[in-house]
Formats: C-alpha cells, sequence, structure tokens
C-alpha cells in the first residue's frame, strides 16, 4: 500500500461505496431538501445520497437550465466515480462567491489534488479556511495536499489543528504517527501512535496501529517493550514474524525458533521471518540454504541492504573475497541512498517550493525499487513546475462562463 494511499484511508476520505444502490428514493423531496441531503451526501462522499439528490432536483426543474445546487452535485458525482476533468467543467461554471463557495472551494481542491495540481489545491482550501478557520473537511484535504507536496512541517501543523478541533478523532494522531515514523522519529511516532490506540479507532486498524508501535519500539531497540505490545495484537503471519525476530534480538532463541515453526505452517513466510531463518541458519553454518534464501529477498527487493549485509557475512565465512567485496559494497551502496532520501526527505520538507530536490528524491526512490513513492515525489515536482506560472491568488477561482455543465 502507497503512502499516498494510507494517508488517504486514515483520513476518512476514501469511504465512497463504488456499489451504488440506484433504487427510488422513498420519499419525495422539496429542492431545500434535496440539497440538504446531497450535501451530507458530499461531506460523507457518499454517492447514494449524491444521486438521490440529483435525481430530486432534475425532477423539480423546470427551466432546463440545471440550478446551481444540481451542477455542483454532478459535480461532485463525477469526482467521486474518477472523472476529475468532469468534476473541474462543472465547478467551472459556478460562481465562487455564490452561496455554494464553502463545498465549491473544497470540491475543486479535492478534484485539482486528483489532478496532480497540488499547489492549486492548497490555494483553494486556504481560501476556504480564510472564511471558515475550523472548516474540518478544508484542513484534512489540506493536510493531504501539504503531504504530497512534501511540506511536512506544514502537514502537522495542520494535524495539530485537526486534533485540537476534533479531540475525540483517531486518524490526525494516526497519521502524526506514520510521519514521524518516516522520517526516523519513533519515540514521537510511539507517542502518537498510542495517543491514536486511546481514541478507540476501528478494530482492524487498532491491530495496524499496535504493529506500527511495535515496529517503532524495535527500531529504537526497545525489544522487551516490543515484545509486550506485540502480546496484545492478534495472530497473524507479520505479528508472529516480529514476535519472533524481538524474541531473537531479546536472546530467547528457542521461543524465537518455536515461533519461526508455527510460521512454516501457516504459507510463505514475511520477509522478516526469512531474513531471521537466514541468521538462524548462517550460525549453525547451514550456508547453501541461506544464501539461496537471502538471494530470493534480494532479487525481489532492490533496497534490500540486511540482505545483502548477510550475503557478504556468508562470503566471508568461505574466504570469498570477491563476493564479499560485491555484496558488502551493495549494502553499503543501499544505506548510502537511504541516508540520501532521509536528508533530502528533511530538505523537501523544509523547501515546499523546491521542485529540483522532490526529482531527486523520486529518482532515489526509484533506484531503491519504491516506485509508488517515487511517483508521489515525481508528481509532486511536476505540479511545482506547473505553477510557476500561476494567476495570482485572486484569480484563481474566477468562474468561466465559457463552460457548461454536463
Amino acid at each position: 500500500m502507497t503512502i499516498r494511499r494510507i494517508f488517504l484511508l486514515a483520513m476518512g476520505l476514501l469511504g465512497v461505496a463504488v456499489a451504488i444502490r440506484w433504487g427510488s428514493v422513498s420519499q419525495r423531496l422539496t429542492p431545500a431538501e434535496a440539497w440538504e441531503s446531497g450535501l451530507r451526501g458530499i461531506r460523507a462522499e457518499d454517492l447514494v445520497s449524491i444521486e438521490q439528490a440529483i435525481t430530486q432536483l432534475e425532477k423539480a426543474n423546470q427551466s432546463g437550465e440545471p440550478s446551481d445546487s444540481l451542477t455542483l452535485l454532478r459535480g461532485a458525482r463525477s469526482l467521486y466515480l474518477g472523472e476529475t476533468a468532469t468534476a473541474l467543467r462543472c465547478f467551472a461554471v459556478l460562481d465562487p462567491k455564490g452561496p455554494h463557495r464553502d463545498p465549491l472551494l473544497v470540491l475543486t481542491a479535492q478534484a485539482l489534488y486528483r489532478s496532480g495540481q497540488f499547489l492549486e489545491a492548497q490555494l483553494c482550501l486556504e481560501q476556504a479556511l480564510a472564511d471558515q478557520p475550523e472548516n474540518l473537511e478544508a484542513l484534512r484535504w489540506l493536510a493531504i495536499v501539504a503531504y504530497d507536496r512534501g511540506d511536512i512541517p506544514n502537514t502537522l501543523l495542520t494535524l495539530e489543528q485537526i486534533a485540537k478541533l476534533a479531540p475525540g478523532d483517531y486518524r490526525p494522531l494516526h497519521m502524526r504517527g506514520i510521519i514521524h515514523r518516516d522520517f526516523g522519529e519513533q519515540a514521537l511516532a510511539i507517542q502518537d501512535l498510542t495517543a491514536a490506540l486511546k481514541q478507540s479507532p476501528p478494530l482492524t486498524l487498532a491491530q495496524e496501529i499496535r504493529m506500527q508501535i511495535a515496529a517503532s519500539q524495535m527500531d529504537i531497540k526497545q525489544f522487551e517493550a516490543a515484545r509486550q505490545t506485540l502480546k496484545t495484537c492478534s495472530e497473524s503471519p507479520e505479528m508472529l514474524s516480529l514476535l519472533a525476530d524481538c524474541c531473537w534480538q531479546l536472546g530467547d532463541a528457542s521461543q524465537s525458533r518455536e515461533l519461526l515453526a508455527k510460521l512454516n505452517t501457516a504459507g510463505e513466510l514475511p520477509r522478516t521471518a526469512r531474513r531471521l531463518n537466514a541468521r538462524m541458519m548462517i550460525e549453525e553454518n547451514q550456508l547453501e540454504p541461506a544464501q539461496r534464501l537471502l538471494e530470493s529477498l534480494t532479487s525481489t527487493d532492490p533496497a534490500d541492504d540486511e540482505s545483502e549485509f548477510l550475503l557478504a557475512a556468508i562470503a566471508r565465512r568461505r574466504q570469498d573475497e570477491v563476493g564479499y567485496r560485491k555484496h558488502q559494497d551493495r549494502s553499503e551502496a543501499i544505506k548510502s541512498l537511504k541516508n540520501q532520501l532521509t536528508e533530502l526527505s528533511q530538505k523537501a520538507a523544509q523547501e515546499p517550493d523546491n521542485g529540483e530536490v522532490r526529482e531527486q528524491l523520486g529518482a532515489i526512490c526509484e533506484q531503491l525499487g519504491m516506485n509508488a513513492l517515487a511517483q508521489v515525489w515525481r508528481t509532486a515536482a511536476a505540479s511545482l513546475q506547473r505553477s510557476s506560472s500561476l494567476p495570482r491568488r485572486s484569480e484563481l477561482m474566477v468562474p468561466s462562463r465559457k463552460l457548461s455543465a454536463p
């Protein structure tokens, strides 16, 4: 799952049911009631409610010329069906200073974001927030846009605002934790993820958050704390794999082997477990099977510096200096790329308008096989390049009456 998708899911902004119930509305609504129902559908990204409101407004429309309410709802429907260009055409014919300014600005920002126009989307959201500083929907989208632009300080600041306005919402805390994890700030990640867990997220997500906490604890060598966290998780191959690694790090080899044996009956092992198996084989001098296992790992993950390091250790035991140097150099090269990735990510966070650094990040991610993340950074760079000729902020939402709604 890509970072962008994780972010959208965690912020609750992709909850659209694509399998739409097109059944008839049991109760005829007035145009005002239909609009309010459609507006609630927009806030919930509920295509059923939006479609039903459109049907009611179309029935009530006697002039043949769609009302602003109907045009906005049609644009929202297109947006949530993935028809971004059609949605933007609908929004462009509406007056940004009209009665539907608030949903228009936020919906336009969503459409611009989905088309990769991040800065334009951000400016729309800033206009919505200038009108209504506590607009949670605008704040949530602003956090998403800022994150994809690599503007991490603004993302964290926006998430903090959301957390204050919605103190019982686990989502901003969860996303702050994920961001801190990505930037290696594991202590802060543990703090935010633990706070998110206290806000009663859905059960499946609670399991995921506990696993993230345990992974952060392991990253800073809090192995006993990680073991206790993992014991609160439901059993899964990933959970058992992490727990086995944790026990190994704590010197409990017998428990670690028991967990791996349990995993061996559950199908294909997670990467963590397979790498741990290879470590055990090396200790037992089973170099040939360990090498085969590690080579299978590096063939599917060009960023696996740990497996390259272990392959170098096998070559050293065999007194294979050429093999040792090959794998050691590869391990060090991957680590160097990862260090560059961290440094450039921090630079991108400090320089949200620097397109060149985002291109560099995309190239490094591609070298490490992180293709989805590479695409995110390159999209952000392309958005900044397009924005270099962006009109003044006051011109952004000027309506174009040359366009017509579908």
